[in-house]
């Protein structure tokens, strides 16, 4: 293989790479039928379903190739802060086994991001989660705090794009729709033939947002705070075809130093009765407690809440190997630049390195 043919090659592979480990950083939360990964390298969530208990399959509610296409924002004092990208803030992973969480950390406010497993009508399993966002102002100021959530939506990307990407328990949604303070939509949806996301928008179990805005993935993505709403369906030309997604918006309020406030959001597998009826986990056991008395270690109860951490040893591994590809990536834009040459000795070495980290991953 020649450098120019090499380059190429590197290029596609290291960037493969950087997505696997990313995404294999993670932390695996089981409940019912919902898994919820947390990856602590990104800042991100996704969120997956129990489509098939027999294979075990599990199945994606939203986008979850690129973690960065949901997203959660923060503005402060007019300033918008994209957490997991902004170096304004540090993230870590928290919580417990049944509620775990990011937290993100400034001079200015501390975002917590807690995830606890919800069932919806008479489900008797989790089903869902419900995100509590809780800001806490820091500093010696008031502050004026809002929060921004947005999933990047695909079940309902279906070949046709005349039909409907999304619906609520009032309307079908098949181009750009703005949903704010006063109207009655109580639950949006985006399924596909099988199965469906539904998301809160009001209910007695959830804060009511300032705005819910279904546009087109990259118009919203790419704006830092709202979007102006424009009649049009869900294209952007010419990268972003038929491509939605679905922006909450809870508006700046004022908080003093040491004070908090708190906004809840409900995800969920698609329910007919909606989010009419809302349990949590916790509840639910206790229920279950009551009436059977189970055994702490029963093997349904230590299955339902089964989690998979990435070691400490294993952590090191993943940043030493993501700084490794970083490396390799800069000495091959300097000599796309022209900057430096490689040898054959170091395209080998580089070779090597590669199929050392792909294989350390099971990349083939």
């Amino acid at each position: 293989m020649n450098n120019c043919g090499f380059k190429k090659y590197c290029i596609v592979i290291i960037f493969l790479l950087f997505l696997g480990i990313c995404n294999s950083y993670a932390a695996d939360y089981f409940n019912g039928r919902i898994k919820l990964s947390l990856n602590e390298n990104t800042g991100r969530f996704s969120l997956y379903y129990l489509v098939d208990t027999v294979m075990n399959r599990y199945e994606p509610l939203f986008a979850d190739q690129d973690l960065r296409t949901s997203s959660l924002t923060v503005m402060i004092n007019d300033r918008t802060y994209k957490l997991g990208e902004t170096t304004a803030f540090t993230v870590k992973a928290g919580g417990k086994r049944n509620n775990p969480s990011f937290i993100f950390e400034s001079s200015l406010l501390t975002v917590t991001q807690e995830f606890s497993f919800i069932s919806t009508g008479d489900d008797p399993q989790s089903n869902g989660v419900c995100m509590n966002i809780k800001l806490e102002s820091r500093g010696g100021r008031i502050n004026t705090v809002g929060i921004k959530f947005l999933i990047d939506t695909k079940l309902g990307e279906i070949a046709n794009i005349n039909s409907d990407h999304f619906a609520t328990d009032k309307r079908g949604i098949r181009s750009e729709t703005l949903l704010d303070y006063h109207e009655e939509d109580k639950w949006w949806i985006s399924r596909n033939a099988q199965y469906g996301l539904m998301g809160s928008i009001i209910t007695d179990y959830s804060t009511r947002p300032d705005s819910v805005h279904f546009a087109n993935w990259k118009r919203l993505n790419d704006m830092p705070w709202e979007l102006q709403f424009s009649r049009r369906n869900f294209n952007n030309p010419p990268y972003s075809i038929n491509d939605s997604a679905v922006s909450y918006i809870f508006n700046p309020v004022r908080l003093s130093p040491g004070e908090t406030k708190n906004f809840t959001i409900l995800l969920a597998a698609e329910d007919r009765t909606g989010f009419a009826r809302v349990a949590s986990d916790s509840t639910r056991q206790n229920s279950q407690n009551a009436g059977s008395n189970p055994s702490p270690q029963s093997p349904e109860r230590t299955a339902s809440l089964s989690i998979n951490y990435q070691p400490k040893e294993n952590q090191e591994t993943i940043r030493g190997d993501l700084e490794i590809l970083n490396d390799l990536l800069a000495r091959l834009n300097e000599y796309s630049s022209g900057a430096i040459a490689i040898s054959d000795d170091e395209v080998l070495a580089m070779e090597l390195v590669i199929d050392r980290i792909k294989n350390r991953y099971g990349f083939r």
